[in-house]
């Protein structure tokens, strides 16, 4: 692999992701919305919106989750609270 300083801005937040040192901080918050029809995932904490950005888009696309899940880490369902006026 290239050294670390020749690395791109995105290739850098990305190894910096797989190889912090707590290696505890393994999962992932999403929030998940029904758009059209469609439940969208859509990143929520930090690293999520991380992996968001690397693969282009707004939301985790079914593949950008599969691969996320294969480097060991979960997903996890930020719930929405309902307010009442």
């Amino acid at each position: 692999m290239r050294q670390y300083a020749q690395l791109s801005s995105y290739q850098k937040m990305l190894y910096l992701i797989i190889c912090r040192k707590d290696k505890k901080m393994k999962t992932l918050k999403v929030k998940i919305k029904n758009v059209y029809g469609k439940d969208l995932v859509y990143p929520v904490c930090q690293d999520a919106k991380i992996f968001a950005q690397l693969s282009g888009a707004l939301t985790l696309s079914d593949g950008a989750r599969q691969l996320i899940k294969s480097l060991g880490y979960k997903l996890e369902q930020v719930l929405e609270e309902k307010t009442t006026l």
